[in-house]
């Protein structure tokens, strides 16, 4: 397999991603993504409706 640019992808192991997250209906998660001293991306959220099963994710 090759990334984008043509190099090899970086392994990654299971301590790299957060716990599971569980919040009630209504709820929101923010986060961004990139190394903690290199470029990011911008801030995103998640977010479910109070009453039905719909779930909205975008840019902040």
């Amino acid at each position: 397999m090759m990334t984008a640019d043509g190099g090899e992808p970086e392994e990654v192991g299971l301590e790299a991603f957060p716990a599971p997250q569980h919040r009630r209906a209504g709820g929101s998660i923010r986060w961004a993504v990139g190394s903690p001293d290199g470029p990011r991306s911008q801030s995103w959220s998640i977010f479910g409706s109070t009453t039905d099963d719909d779930v909205y994710l975008g840019p902040r």
